[in-house]
């Protein structure tokens, strides 16, 4: 490595991970000779109005970031790749409930969307949540027990079984 060449890119104001892009090699790497030659980069300030996304891998305005719970800083991803993070874990979660109650409609056999796919309870009595409002990240034995007492059927069917129009217990 050139010290004149990483030299000139720290006084540019650029971050360890900018310095590994202009020099086509790894943070790490960047890091070690950053250290070795004792040039030091401009840190960011907290002040700064910039925070990075290491999903989407793009610098945003900290504008752009939810605050975390505890009030102390911002979440790692942005809000877009947070809320693109929650749709896929929700969307993988309810597949999964879908697969352990047979992919289908008991009442007609569809199965081609999965967001026309619904779980009714047999007993709403018995029922402790609803799998659709459960905000769950885990596929455990308290949704199996709560799929358990229902049954996989799609939207058409399901608003037919709240007329009175399909009967299951004798279907």
């Amino acid at each position: 490595m050139n010290y004149d060449i990483i030299s000139g890119l720290a006084s540019k104001g650029l971050s360890i991970r900018k310095i590994a892009e202009e020099l086509k090699t790894s943070p790490t790497n960047a890091r070690y000779w950053l250290n070795k030659f004792n040039i030091k980069t401009i840190p960011r300030s907290e002040n700064s109005e910039y925070k990075f996304c290491p999903r989407c891998e793009t610098d945003k305005l900290k504008t752009e970031f939810y605050n975390r719970r505890n009030g102390k800083g911002n979440s790692v991803y942005c809000k877009t790749c947070s809320n693109n993070q929650t749709v896929e874990r929700q969307k993988d979660f309810k597949q999964k409930c879908i697969d352990y109650k047979g992919g289908k409609c008991v009442c007609c056999g569809y199965s081609k969307c999965n967001n026309a796919l619904e779980f009714h309870h047999l007993d709403p009595l018995e029922k402790d949540f609803s799998i659709s409002s459960a905000r769950f990240t885990t596929f455990d034995t308290r949704v199996i027990n709560e799929l358990n007492k229902c049954t996989l059927v799609c939207r058409n069917c399901h608003a037919e079984i709240h007329a009175g129009l399909i009967d299951l217990v004798n279907n």
